[in-house]
């Protein structure tokens, strides 16, 4: 009998070794792991926006300065949010708060964490994914590693992770 050979990058396992088992992330899924970023970020977004609103607050004397406090607080807010994304799929978690929370890890095509830079790549593909009404996420409904434009884009997946007690199996 041949030995099992790994999906992903190709290794050969020997007997003694027992591959790991790969459950690409569902679209629905990965729609959780959004919902609770976007919950996360939610209070965030609402101190932005008074801030913001609080710049914009007075006289047409003060116009410019409102512009420029308008324009720091959205830039921080885009930061930040660029950040927690790149930041958290970069680092031992693999994924963002959502991601965690629904059991989700962003590898790269080996099954390995991927460095800050492809997570860099991957949050700014995001943008691909969300034109023309999103279709790049929905992607990740039709292919067969389950993979969005940015997931594509990158060379990333998403996928589940298995309990330990379920790895021995």
């Amino acid at each position: 009998m041949d030995a099992p050979v790994c999906r992903l990058c190709g290794y050969r396992f020997t007997a003694a070794e027992r591959p790991i088992p790969v459950v690409y992330a569902g679209f629905w899924r990965r729609a959780a792991a959004m919902l609770v970023d976007f919950l996360v970020f939610a209070p965030l977004q609402g101190i932005f926006f008074v801030l913001l609103v609080t710049a914009q607050m007075g006289g047409a004397q003060q116009a410019r300065s409102q512009v420029g406090a308008a324009v720091i607080v959205l830039a921080a807010f885009a930061i930040g949010h660029w950040l927690y994304h790149t930041i958290l799929e970069s680092s031992s978690w693999m994924g963002t708060v959502g991601k965690r929370v629904c059991g989700l890890r962003v590898t790269g095509l080996d099954g390995r964490r991927i460095g800050f830079a492809r997570a860099n790549g991957r949050y700014f593909a995001k943008f691909l994914s969300a034109t023309f009404m999103s279709f790049g996420y929905l992607l990740a409904a039709f292919t067969e590693k389950k993979q969005a434009l940015h997931d594509i884009a990158a060379s990333t997946l998403v996928v589940r992770v298995v309990p330990s007690g379920l790895q021995s199996r």
